[in-house]
Parts: C-alpha cells; sequence; structure tokens
C-alpha cells in the first residue's frame, strides 16, 4: 500500500509536466523500477492519478495544489493546536490516507483481476493480494452486505471486477466495483411517471404517481430518519440501498419512468441565519445526493426509465395550486409537480390567482407589508451589535428587496423572463414567484409554509377573488375561521374533537396530522409541549380569536383527580377507559368549552 501510494503521487507530477502514460507504465519505467510494481499495478495508479487530476480541473481548481491526504487534515497538522491522544489520532489519519491506498482494474483474462483476485472456498470468499516476486497473501472477506452474492458470481462466471483496498483506523476495507450493460428501458414514461420530492426537514421522500394524462393516480411517503439515526457510514449506505429498492419497486409495479429534480448543488444554512444549530447540523448530513443516485443506478439497472426536471420553482407551484386542490401536502403536491413536468405537461395559472394579481388592493398591501418590514430590518439592524445577527438582518433585508422587486415585475416589459415555469402574467413577471411572496409571508407569516390553503371557496381556481389565509377553515355563517390540528389514530382526543369540527365546519373541514405538518407543531405548540389536539380560531383579518388544547378541562381534571388517588400511570389503558366512560357527553363538553372561548374573545362565535 504504501509503495503503490508513493506511486500515484509520483504519477500525479508526471503527468502535470505532460509525460506519456503509456511510457511511465512500461515495465522498464520509473514507476515499476523506482517502486517495485508489476505494470497492472503500474497502470491502476496512473489511473488513480488521472481521476485526481480530472477532479481538480473540473472543480476549477489548481492542480499544482492537491493535497494527497486531504487538506483539511494538512491544515489541522499546521495549526499544531493538538497534544496527546487526539494528536495522534489525526497523525494516523494522516498516514493511512496518504499510505492506506491499493488498486487494482479487472480484467477479464487474468480470471477477473489478476493481482487481486477473490477466490471462493468453503462457502467463503477470500482476497488473494499480490505482493509481487511470486509472494502472495491470503485474507478473508468479511461482510454481511446483502450483496455479497454478486461478486461471487462474477467469480465464478471469471467475469472482471476492480478491488481498491483503504486502510482505515487499522483496518483494510475492499471496495469492489464493475460495470455492466444496462437493459433497455421498459418502464416509460408512456405508461405515467413516479414524481420523487427529496425533502430535508422533516427528513422524508414524497412520491406521487402520476398517469399519462397528468392526474394523480397515488401518493406516499417514505420516512429517512432511520438514515439520519444511522451509527455509522456503512449503516447509512445500506438504508439509502433499502430506500432505493422501496422507490423502484414502486415504479415497476405501476410500470411507470421515475423523475427527479435535477439538484446539482443545495445551499447550506450558515451561523446567523436564523435556521438553528439542530437544523443546521441536519442539513449539513442530507444526503440528497447519495440517494438520488442511487435510486438512479438502480432504475436503470431494473429497466425503469430514469428522467431529471429542472427544480424551478416545483413546490411553489404545488403548495399554491394542488396543495388546495387535492388536500396534499406541499412535498406530495411538489412530487406531482414533478411528475407532470417530466411528461411534458404546462401548468398555467388558475383563474382565481389571475384575478388576485389584478386586484391593486393585494399588491398595494404587499408593497405596504415588504416596505414596512425593510424599515423594520433596517432600524434593527443599526441597533444590532452581533455581527451573527447583523448578518441575518441583512439577508432577510435583501429577501424584502427582492420581493418588493418581484411585485413591482408585474408592470415590467413582456417576455423579460425565460424559462420552463408556465402561467405566467402577460407583463412578464413570473407569477408564481409574486404569488409566493405575496401570500405566504405577508400572510402566514411564513416563508414556506408547511401547508397554505385559501381561507375560502372562493378563492380557489373556479375564478373569483377573496381573501387568503394559510391552514385555516371557515365554519359557521359570521365570519369566524377555524385551523384544526390533529395527531395520528391513536390519538382518542383527536377521535373525540374531529365528529364536532366536522359538524360544525361541514364539507370544508380539514385536519393536518402533526408528524407531516412540523410548522404548524412548532408554532402552535403549548409551552414547550406539542399537544393534540389543537384548534386556533381566528377572525377574517386573521388575528388569533382563541386557542384551545384538547381534551375539555373537566376531563384533565378527571385525569388529574385520578392520578392523584394513586391510579398507577402505568396503566394508560385503564385510566383512559374510566375517562371516556365518564363522560359520556364529550361532544357537548367540547362544544361548551369552544363557546366560552369564543365568548371570551373579540371576534364573533362560529
Amino acid at each position: 500500500m504504501r509503495r503503490f501510494s508513493s506511486a500515484v503521487r509520483f504519477a500525479y507530477q508526471r503527468l502535470l509536466e505532460g509525460q506519456d502514460r503509456k511510457e511511465l507504465k512500461r515495465e522498464d519505467g520509473p514507476l515499476c523500477t523506482l517502486f517495485g510494481l508489476n505494470t497492472r499495478y503500474a497502470d491502476g495508479a496512473i489511473e488513480k492519478a488521472q481521476a485526481t487530476l480530472d477532479s481538480a480541473r473540473e472543480l476549477g481548481q489548481d492542480p499544482r495544489k492537491v493535497v494527497f491526504g486531504g487538506r483539511k487534515t494538512f491544515e489541522q497538522l499546521k495549526r499544531k493546536h493538538l497534544s496527546g491522544k487526539a494528536l495522534l489520532a489525526l497523525k494516523r489519519e494522516w498516514k493511512e490516507r496518504r499510505q492506506g491506498l491499493l488498486y487494482s482494474r479487472g480484467d477479464a483474462t487474468k480470471k477477473g483481476n489478476a493481482n487481486l483476485r477473490l477466490e471462493s472456498r468453503d462457502g467463503a470468499l477470500w482476497l488473494r493480494v499480490n505482493l509481487g516476486n511470486g509472494a502472495y497473501v491470503q485474507a478473508l472477506v468479511q461482510t454481511a452486505h446483502p450483496q455479497l452474492n454478486a461478486p461471487r458470481e462474477r467469480v465464478y462466471a471469471s467475469l472482471p471486477y476492480n478491488v481498491t483496498l483503504q486502510l482505515k483506523e487499522g483496518k483494510v476495507y475492499a471496495h469492489f466495483t464493475w460495470s455492466e450493460e444496462l437493459p433497455p428501458p421498459v418502464h416509460t414514461k408512456a405508461n405515467g411517471v413516479l414524481g420523487i420530492d427529496v425533502n430535508g426537514d422533516p427528513y422524508h421522500l414524497a412520491l406521487a404517481v402520476v398517469g399519462k394524462d397528468g392526474n394523480l393516480i397515488r401518493h406516499l411517503t417514505l420516512s429517512l430518519e432511520e438514515v439520519d439515526r444511522a451509527p455509522n457510514k456503512g449503516a447509512k449506505e445500506l438504508l439509502l440501498w433499502k430506500v432505493a429498492h422501496q422507490v423502484v419497486a414502486l415504479a415497476e409495479e405501476h410500470g411507470v419512468a421515475i423523475a427527479t429534480e435535477r439538484l446539482k448543488y443545495l445551499r447550506k444554512s450558515k451561523r446567523g441565519d436564523g435556521s438553528g444549530r439542530h437544523f443546521r447540523r441536519r442539513e449539513h448530513r442530507f444526503a440528497y445526493r447519495a440517494l438520488l443516485e442511487k435510486i438512479h443506478s438502480l432504475a436503470r439497472k431494473r429497466g425503469v426509465e430514469v428522467l431529471e426536471v429542472s427544480p424551478q420553482d416545483t413546490s411553489t407551484i404545488g403548495m399554491l395550486k394542488y396543495a388546495p386542490q387535492l388536500h396534499l401536502s406541499k412535498d406530495v403536491a411538489a412530487a406531482l409537480v414533478i411528475g407532470r413536468r417530466a411528461l411534458g405537461f404546462e401548468e398555467k395559472l388558475p383563474e382565481g390567482y389571475e384575478a388576485l394579481l389584478k386586484d391593486d388592493a393585494f399588491l398595494a398591501h404587499v408593497q405596504g407589508f415588504y416596505g414596512n418590514r425593510l424599515q423594520e430590518l433596517q432600524s434593527l439592524r443599526g441597533a444590532e451589535k452581533n455581527p451573527y445577527l447583523r448578518r441575518r438582518l441583512s439577508r432577510d433585508m435583501g429577501k424584502a428587496k427582492a420581493a418588493l422587486t418581484l411585485v413591482s415585475s408585474l408592470q415590467g416589459s413582456p417576455g423579460s423572463r425565460e424559462g420552463v415555469t408556465k402561467g405566467r402574467n402577460p407583463s412578464g413577471a413570473n407569477a408564481w414567484r409574486v404569488l409566493r411572496v405575496g401570500l405566504f409571508l405577508p400572510f402566514s407569516g411564513l416563508r414556506c409554509p408547511g401547508t397554505f390553503l385559501p381561507s375560502s371557496p372562493s378563492c380557489t381556481d373556479r375564478g373569483r377573488g377573496g381573501r387568503w389565509a394559510q391552514v385555516l377553515i371557515l365554519v359557521g355563517g359570521r365570519g369566524a375561521l377555524v385551523c384544526a390540528f390533529t395527531d395520528q389514530d391513536w390519538c382518542p382526543d383527536c377521535h373525540q374533537a374531529a365528529p364536532v369540527l366536522a359538524k360544525a365546519a361541514g364539507e370544508r373541514a380539514r385536519f393536518f396530522f402533526r408528524d407531516e405538518n412540523p410548522d404548524l407543531r412548532k408554532a402552535y405548540r403549548l409551552g414547550e409541549k406539542r399537544i393534540v389536539p389543537t384548534l386556533v380560531f381566528l377572525d377574517r383579518e386573521l388575528k388569533e380569536l382563541a386557542r384551545w388544547h384538547g381534551p375539555p378541562e373537566e376531563a384533565r381534571a378527571f385525569f388529574r383527580a385520578r392520578l392523584a388517588e394513586g391510579a398507577p400511570a402505568s396503566q394508560k389503558r385503564a385510566l383512559l377507559a374510566a375517562y371516556h366512560q365518564a363522560f359520556p357527553q364529550m361532544a357537548k363538553a367540547i362544544r361548551e368549552e369552544w363557546a366560552r372561548l369564543l365568548r371570551r374573545a373579540s371576534g364573533p362565535p362560529g
């Protein structure tokens, strides 16, 4: 390993000087004579050096300043700020990175690989390592990888495979790779598309099966929280492959292609931008690219067509158009937009949004909101001494200015913007982005709410104007609005409150699950507790009238009394059964408590 790693660095310098690869790998060439390598090892060293050189050039870096072993580790050693065990661990890491590499390319004429050959004996895989001068060493391949049979099959068939040995923390890890011919696609977009939207918070995949006519057939979400909690990189890789198999199996089940966004880089949060330390750590662990690569690779091997579309405004269009229409979360709605875009459908503005963009009162309100916000941010930044908070306020000011520019663009010249997003205002402005800045922050208080719904059916795409609100349901006839926030089906209090709310709000009642709406979970918690069910009553000006956290107070008092009498808290089922038996008129108690809350509030009752 040490001699091979040195040969890679030597070959890299010679390639920078412009020397010929064939001259370097000759048996009497410098790599073989100076480092004691055979021609196959020498060719592998040149291949690794060439890959490093090409990578530096693609990234726009100076190839002369490449650090073998890692620049980050090198800079830490230069600082000389460590001592004791930490310094020894860093030095060992540097040494392993610099000297712990061995690679050999596969060859079909040499039973798969001449220098690093896999052999099967007694049901186990052994790796035979060529040390040179006719000497070999045998090593048992120890792994629980689910794809272990794949290299074993190549051993039996004498098919070529590449082997890379890497030293890490005193152990030698082997990586086996090979190239395969992909089968022709069987599941294509002629039958439909599976749209995929990757989301970092909460960490999950949103999937939408879209028919060839552009209509939604099925939707679901796959949680990736287990991936985030993986104890090491190996476990994380296995979990990502497991998710990739689930996604491809779903595409095969429906016989459709797979469509994802063309994501090259996602901006990471920084300290001082208000995102929070916990969220920044999650975001930097967000393995969106690794997951998409696995899905694409597996899909092509299974004969599933893979399509990539522009990510421009997919979440915005989904949240504004399809989330209210089909009662979807913003992530599933974005996956639907991705699928429709892959099929070639254009997203046109609903008539209600077109009317809203022509409403001078709406535009004046949005411009006034961002104008006031800009002045407020300027005064806050002037008084702020913390440099990180000042940077955050500066970013918010830049966003407020950009929002004002977008709203003003409705009076811009025709055709001033080009791209894939359809449904623009005739003036040339990007209407979807104007609606995003005009509706989300001014009316919901959030730049990207988890769910966005019109407060009245007259505000949908049926073409009539009206007021807008976030996650609100119209109930009664005198202007009261109610936000229902419930949990999963295990919550008995939610089941008690749901029929009452449904009867009060009629067919416009909507319920939102806690785990699917993290923004609501945070906004409507009680102190540090996230109680369900939770209802928030608002007036037509979107001012909060009252907030109710279930169950009713008399039911809470009953529960506290039983615990005070010595009833064990572990017997939750028995306590809950007694609790609901003692209150057969729970619906009446809930209605009476809501009525008392609204009578104390300033707004009209629902």
